[in-house]
């Protein structure tokens, strides 16, 4: 339910998160949920304000198409630790293209983008239950209780890097400075063999690892940036860098953590 206040209009987000406080007590919640709530209403509310926090009426509401990027760029570079001449290479080929991409889009050149059918639905429920609620057709309550799942289904497929398009890169005649270098490129994507005793090696574990220790799961979540711990490491954070006097931060961005959320997996 919190995670679609942000599509209410701005002065509806208050009512909103007034309903979802009332639904943790009828459900017996809200002493669990106390200390999330404050949290909510002294950040989000009190400092970013629902004008800034609102994505009410906005095309772009996420920062899915930075992520997409990113899962794009770190495929095509070949993991999280390439060497330095790998990694400045591909930078480079990956600067290039995009280049291309853009002169194609000034040129107005359709780029081979289809967005995701998944997508386009969300978004029409999304924009059909705005208009609802705006037209008084529905509470909001029921503004909330419509788009919950529709919200966590988004969620989970931005947290696996689902990206929101389908890239299919044309392949137009370039320019002779422009061309990559294909023998490398075969080189980089030779197919690797498998071994013959594949069958008796250990098969990875089910769940994510923290991402600290890298062996245990995950059960503390860093607020606000939500990226994920196991308790041992956020204890050790937590009292660590409290003990020292400095700002608890993220071991992963390095933003500052408020709090560290339990997980109910």
């Amino acid at each position: 339910m919190l995670m679609v206040l942000p599509l209410l209009p701005p002065d509806k987000i208050l009512e909103g998160l007034a309903e979802v406080k009332m639904m943790a007590r009828e459900n017996r919640l809200a002493e669990e949920f106390a200390r999330l709530f404050r949290y909510i209403k002294n950040y989000w509310i009190n400092k970013v304000t629902p004008e800034a926090l609102s994505v009410f009426g906005q095309a772009m509401r996420t920062n899915n198409s930075v992520e997409s990027f990113y899962h794009k760029m770190n495929s095509r570079i070949g993991g999280p630790h390439p060497s330095v001449y790998r990694f400045l290479g591909k930078l480079k080929d990956i600067n290039l293209a995009e280049e291309r991409e853009y002169r194609q889009i000034l040129g107005n050149v359709q780029v081979a983008r289809r967005r995701k059918r998944v997508y386009i639905i969300q978004e029409e429920r999304i924009r059909n239950t705005q208009r609802e609620l705006i037209q008084g057709e529905k509470t909001v309550r029921e503004f909330l209780y419509s788009l919950k799942c529709t919200v966590s289904s988004l969620e989970g497929r931005l947290r696996t890097n689902d990206p929101l398009f389908e890239h299919h890169p044309q392949s137009p005649a370039e320019p002779a400075h422009l061309q990559r270098n294909e023998h490398e490129d075969q080189q980089d994507n030779q197919p690797i063999t498998p071994p013959e005793d594949l069958e008796t090696q250990a098969e990875p574990p089910s769940h994510p690892s923290c991402v600290v220790c890298l062996d245990e799961q995950p059960t503390r979540a860093v607020v606000p940036c939500g990226h994920c711990v196991c308790g041992n490491c956020a204890n050790t954070l937590w009292n660590e860098e409290r003990e020292d006097g400095v700002a608890v931060r993220c071991p992963v961005c390095r933003g500052n953590a408020d709090m560290f959320m339990e997980l109910f997996l």
